[in-house]
């Protein structure tokens, strides 16, 4: 048990100090294992230290930091007369760097982030109804029937051929356009998709095709005179049998008219002029609609893939936007005000941010406060908000509203519009994540809560050798299993679809078991991949966290002295470039030799020993004389 607990110590030791926190023991010169920790010393002083080491207690890790008395918020009137008001601005450090300043305030705000950038995507298009259209479009398409040339009725799924997608097209393009209802009676020659969408404009019907090539065997080439590849190696590019190209419109395109009779005599143009052959490797349907009730606009692609080795697979997507969001019917004013709220509180945050930057009590820890991971997290949010600015004013002022008429709207600018609110939503959708996994910092305003961040923030560190040697044993897995299943089994056919069903086997959510177990090699590879991956694997990511976690050693943090060893990376780097740039040396720095309570005042610096030498403000009190 002795020595278990000497290897235990030393693990903690190189972990805990490569990402900042103190090494806690060191190994004697004789090789034994040496308590030679000032928090050792201490150890009877400190409650909770020494008695009962498994026991839960409050870690302690609150800091106080001078922001409340920059502000003038931590005077004693300002305490009696608003309690509340102080305790939101109680701002405090962070365990692992002591450069952060954080509060309830702080945190309340990102929350309200959250919440207000939700608001936003919610005004721009109400997600619940379109979910409910999107429904009712796709059992549409896929529960479609068409009849084969077999005779036989055949749906979406059924699609195998090219003349599968030929005929099915045709029976799409009709019952878009449809004159009957039921009890024999005929319909209006309005179109309405569903009787509640409002076709727009046109219809579609668009192929991607590529060039003949001469591939065969030489002896063979007789019988396999031509060939057509893939996409991704000769596209076909220019117009074909006098129809134009457009990347946006699915490449070579007819337009259709939304009058039945003129697009049904199109269509038949199309294939007697035999539009679709050898050389499609892409063919889709592309419509367009409106529903005034919610007010929004659907943009629909029913695609189908066509490989040259004789696979034909499809897909429908259909795409989302509000053609005027501004609009009284879309409550253009509340969208207006959530984001005139959040540009607000974006330029709060970031006033927050220079302030404690600029407030650090040295030019050492102002660069590190810059560089520190959150920092670097906040900067890569601000990116996202740019580019999801820049999409948003694309869409309303791009190139595609130019010459746009509301009332007759051209479907190319739809498919354009709806490529641009798309890519919108996308950024909106990723800084709604990015912003709620940013409020993980605020763990440490809470006792109980700050040792479970630190133990985390310790396990993650040790995390990132084993996750290069897992990410060799899972690619070896992949490349196995691609190799070995996946002429027989779809789910191995590719590296891609390979590694995801194996990630979704390592979180259990995956199906296909018992097909392996018929393969040749494939009980093996399953029982490695189980004993290995699900069973060998996740233990030790278990241990990691469990081994990390120990409340008593981190009860002594406040006492600790910490050295240049125990430095984050970012005042690494911090002091690199201060050291380039003949930056005068920081006495009070944490990492000289100090301990965290010896900065009874908060302002950053930590030499002040028993009596309070800096000021209550936040200036380089410390540097050293020239």
């Amino acid at each position: 048990m002795a020595m278990l607990r000497a290897a235990l110590q030393q693990r903690q030791r190189g972990a805990v100090g490569h990402h900042g926190l103190p090494a806690l023991d060191q190994v004697s010169p004789g090789g034994g294992s040496e308590d030679l920790s000032p928090v050792r010393e201490n150890s009877r002083d400190i409650p909770g230290a020494g008695g009962t080491p498994h026991t839960r207690r409050s870690s302690g890790f609150n800091i106080k930091a001078d922001t409340a008395t920059l502000i003038g918020v931590a005077t004693p009137q300002a305490k009696r007369n608003c309690p509340a008001f102080v305790w939101l601005l109680d701002f405090k450090k962070s365990p692992l760097q002591p450069t952060a300043r954080l509060s309830p305030c702080t945190f309340l705000l990102r929350l309200l982030l959250v919440f207000l950038i939700f608001m936003v995507i919610s005004s721009t298009l109400p997600v619940g109804a379109v979910s409910e259209a999107t429904v009712g479009v796709n059992l549409f398409v896929q529960e479609l029937p068409y009849q084969r040339l077999t005779g036989h009725d055949g749906t979406l799924s059924t699609v195998t051929t090219l003349d599968d997608v030929v005929l099915y097209q045709r029976a799409l393009v009709t019952a878009l356009l449809p004159i009957e209802a039921y009890g024999n009676q005929s319909r209006s020659e309005v179109p309405y998709l569903l009787r509640v969408d409002r076709l727009i404009n046109s219809i579609v019907v668009a192929q991607r095709r590529v060039d003949g090539t001469n591939c065969a065997y030489e002896n063979m080439q007789s019988v396999y005179p031509e060939c057509f590849g893939g996409l991704d190696e000769d596209e076909h590019r220019e117009p074909f049998a006098g129809h134009p190209y457009d990347d946006g419109l699915g490449g070579i395109h007819a337009k259709m008219p939304l009058r039945r009779d003129e697009a049904l005599h199109a269509w038949h143009r199309l294939e007697a002029e035999h539009f679709w052959d050898r050389a499609t490797r892409e063919a889709t349907v592309r419509f367009a609609f409106f529903n005034a009730n919610g007010p929004f606009t659907g943009y629909c692609i029913v695609k189908f893939t066509l490989s040259p080795y004789g696979n034909v697979g499809s897909e429908v997507e259909t795409r989302w936007l509000r053609l005027q969001p501004y609009a009284k019917e879309a409550n253009g004013g509340q969208l207006v005000f959530y984001q005139v709220a959040t540009l607000l509180l974006l330029f709060l945050l970031l006033l927050e941010t220079v302030f404690h930057a600029y407030h650090q009590p040295h030019v050492r820890y102002r660069l590190a406060y810059l560089l520190r991971p959150f920092a670097m997290y906040d900067f890569f949010i601000l990116v996202t908000v740019y580019f999801a600015f820049d999409a948003w004013v694309t869409y309303i002022s791009g190139p595609n509203r130019r010459n746009f008429d509301p009332e007759s709207p051209q479907f190319t600018k739809i498919a354009g519009l709806a490529d641009e609110f798309g890519a919108f939503l996308f950024y909106m959708s990723l800084l709604v994540l990015l912003v709620a996994v940013r409020l993980s910092e605020f763990m440490v305003l809470q006792d109980d809560l700050a040792n479970i961040y630190v133990s985390v923030a310790n396990a993650l560190g040790d995390m990132g050798m084993f996750g290069f040697f897992f990410a060799i044993l899972f690619s070896g897995f992949v490349l196995a299993g691609h190799v070995l299943f996946g002429t027989e089994m779809p789910m191995f056919s590719s590296l891609g679809t390979t590694a995801s069903h194996l990630m979704l086997w390592l979180l259990g959510l995956g199906g296909g078991y018992r097909e392996l177990f018929t393969k040749p090699g494939g009980l093996i590879y399953l029982g490695l991949f189980i004993f290995v991956c699900l069973i060998l694997i996740l233990n030790i990511l278990m241990a990691l966290v469990l081994v990390a976690f120990d409340p008593s050693e981190k009860e002594a943090l406040k006492v600790m002295k910490f050295t240049v060893k125990d430095r984050p990376f970012n005042h690494h780097l911090a002091d690199s470039i201060c050291d380039v740039c003949q930056v005068s040396e920081f006495n009070g720095d944490l990492y000289r030799g100090h301990s965290m309570d010896s900065d009874e005042d908060g302002d950053g610096t930590y030499d002040d020993d028993d009596v309070e030498k800096a000021p209550l403000i936040a200036r380089p009190t410390q540097e050293e004389d020239a």
